[in-house]
């Protein structure tokens, strides 16, 4: 439980920051999905209000911020599964695919995050 409030407080103060970031003007494309949760870390409730507010962020910024929970515990390299993921869902906006993915890869013990990038 520790480990879900505090995956939710740090994306708390990321949105707090994203907010004041600069509208950016490309063409807007609105990515298909925005929470990846494949750590399974989020309550089907959390992970649509995650969701929603990823959504709002990325249209008001003109770029896609998404969401990655990667099981190190599982294997596999989390940041070719990330570029997998990226290119697979068409994520990015504009002629330069802008876009903020947060890959949070947890170490599969409760209360253990690996780390975010």
């Amino acid at each position: 439980m520790k480990t879900k409030r505090t995956l939710l407080l740090a994306i708390a103060a990321i949105f707090t920051v994203l907010l004041f970031l600069p509208v950016l003007s490309v063409p807007a494309k609105a990515a298909a999905e925005y929470v990846f949760d494949d750590a399974g870390l989020l309550t089907v409730e959390e992970r649509g209000t995650l969701s929603e507010t990823l959504q709002f962020v990325s249209e008001e910024h003109n770029l896609d911020v998404i969401v990655i929970t990667f099981d190190m515990a599982e294997g596999g390299d989390p940041a070719e599964h990330a570029a997998d993921l990226y290119e697979a869902n068409g994520i990015g906006v504009g002629d330069h695919e802008n876009a903020i993915i947060f890959d949070l890869r947890v170490n599969g013990e409760e209360g253990g995050f690996g780390h975010v990038t």
